[in-house]
């Protein structure tokens, strides 16, 4: 990441009068746009999901001194109207990583990664409507890698892995002006040999969290599969489960009954030797397929997914309730991305100044090429499942570009590719997938996207849902402005 780019960036706003397509019953339209240039290779913008209150683009806009960054947190409505921006100093050389959001709170992650020094992992709490905010510091000289921030009131939990191959789970309670470990693993234990939190989830049935773990044993080959409760400042057992070590679950939901209680987990499981693709971001895992684990009847299901190849990884979202004939359902999506690698040509000189040619292969990027969805009901049990294809698009870091749009009819799997999206529609319980393609409009007319970089669709609030990346966009009608590269949010509505 390029930061402290002294240049100012500018922005357009584009209002468009709604275009309404109709494809498949969903209906499409792309009523705004906003672009802020940049220098192309630089990516300095970060953003923060906020739903109804709008977004947060964050900045690091320069370094005071040596220990101190001047941030700029801007927030934009729904509309992209700029509300205000802060300007937050901030301890140690850092770098944004995740955001959650709970009411009118947003929850922004920054973590340092140097290795000559303690990493500072910051959360900062912004007031979408007052503008003021505060924040917390961890400081831990074992951090290695964030993974996930979870919001509720007050309280954000955080997890993050450690050199020691554990995973710790922080409280950053703003309430008590304190952080403090939730779970406390003891990394000198000798009976185990890694610790992982496979998900940490908002309990809405008491307005708390739910934290999921697996233990591996040293002793046998067995995992434990543990969940905890963390209510007011205090984590409890809720369960535990010895699991067979030949499957290792690597992500964890919950699905509650009518009452609010927990009947079962789902998630990614992994059939062999876990193997992560390691970086400052939580890159996802190769996976086997889905299982899902009903915790009263003490039943485990895996799912497999056939696999053209050995280096193929996953990313996989949260379960989503929706109704179905009246009853909760819940859908689990995932998407699956490859590295792409190219061969890179130089020229070398021998000892007598002759010239040769070498060549190596080097890692290019990553590019997502398949999602899949499958629906359970609020016991656990698999209803359905089906697949959609991506038109892969090579971003330097994995990130979800497709999302899932479920009502009580259909499927449709939403994925954006430069300059469209493209939507495979799936009724339930059918394996024909119909594609299609929606071209959201640009700021100029003959605008053509040649290029991008971590584009993604987020949902956002109420049927509406978010683009935003990096874009290379080209207009040769336009003198002296004939290729741009921009940061930009577009925001579009899907629904039925």
């Amino acid at each position: 990441m390029v930061r402290f780019t002294k240049k100012n960036f500018t922005f357009f706003v584009l209002l468009f009068i709604p275009l309404l397509l109709t494809a498949q019953k969903n209906k499409v339209y792309n009523p705004l746009r906003i672009e802020f240039q940049v220098d192309e290779g630089e990516r300095p913008l970060d953003l923060a999901n906020c739903g109804v209150y709008g977004n947060l683009m964050i900045y690091a806009s320069e370094k005071l001194e040596k220990d101190t960054i001047l941030w700029e947190f801007s927030h934009y409505d729904v509309n992209f109207e700029l509300v205000r921006t802060s300007k937050i100093k901030l301890p140690g050389d850092i770098y944004f990583k995740k955001s959650s959001f709970s009411d009118s709170l947003a929850y922004i992650v920054l973590a340092s990664e140097s290795k000559k020094e303690d990493v500072k992992l910051i959360v900062v709490k912004y007031n979408l409507i007052s503008s003021n905010y505060e924040y917390l510091v961890f400081d831990d000289k074992d951090f290695e890698t964030f993974t996930n921030i979870v919001a509720v009131n007050q309280v954000a939990l955080a997890s993050y892995r450690t050199k020691n191959n554990t995973e710790q789970v922080i409280s950053f309670n703003f309430e008590k002006d304190s952080v403090e470990t939730v779970i406390d693993v003891d990394e000198t234990d000798n009976s185990f040999v890694r610790f992982d939190v496979l998900g940490i989830s908002r309990n809405f049935h008491d307005n708390g969290f739910l934290i999921f773990s697996v233990k591996n044993m040293s002793d046998n080959d067995e995992q434990m599969l543990s969940i905890h409760s963390y209510i007011n400042g205090y984590a409890s057992k809720y369960y535990s489960k010895m699991l067979n070590d030949s499957i290792t679950p690597i992500t964890a939901s919950p699905i509650f009954t009518p009452n609010g209680q927990v009947s079962s987990i789902v998630g990614g499981y992994y059939d062999g030797e876990l193997k992560r693709i390691r970086g400052g971001y939580n890159y996802g895992y190769k996976s086997s397929g889905t299982y899902s684990f009903n915790l009263s009847a003490n039943v485990f299901r895996t799912y497999e997914i056939k696999q053209t190849s050995q280096d193929i990884y996953f990313l996989w979202d949260e379960a989503k309730k929706m109704k179905y004939n009246s009853s909760d359902v819940y859908v689990i999506g995932s998407e699956a991305y490859m590295p792409v690698y190219k061969t890179v040509y130089d020229v070398e000189y021998d000892y007598w100044g002759r010239p040769y040619s070498t060549q190596r292969i080097v890692l290019d990027g990553f590019s997502s090429f398949k999602c899949f969805n499958y629906v359970f009901d609020n016991q656990g049990k698999l209803l359905w499942s089906n697949s959609a294809d991506i038109e892969g698009v090579v971003s330097t870091r994995p990130v979800k570009r497709s999302i899932s749009i479920a009502n009580e009819k259909e499927v449709a799997n939403v994925s954006c590719s430069l300059d469209y999206l493209q939507y495979g529609i799936c009724e339930l319980f059918s394996d024909n997938v119909v594609y299609n393609r929606f071209y959201p409009k640009k700021r100029y007319k003959k605008d053509v996207v040649v290029d991008e970089d971590n584009a993604m669709i987020e949902y956002w609030y109420d049927n509406y849902y978010l683009l935003y990346g990096y874009q290379v966009v080209k207009n040769n009608s336009i003198m002296g402005k004939s290729r741009r590269y921009v940061f930009f949010m577009q925001k579009v509505a899907l629904g039925s």
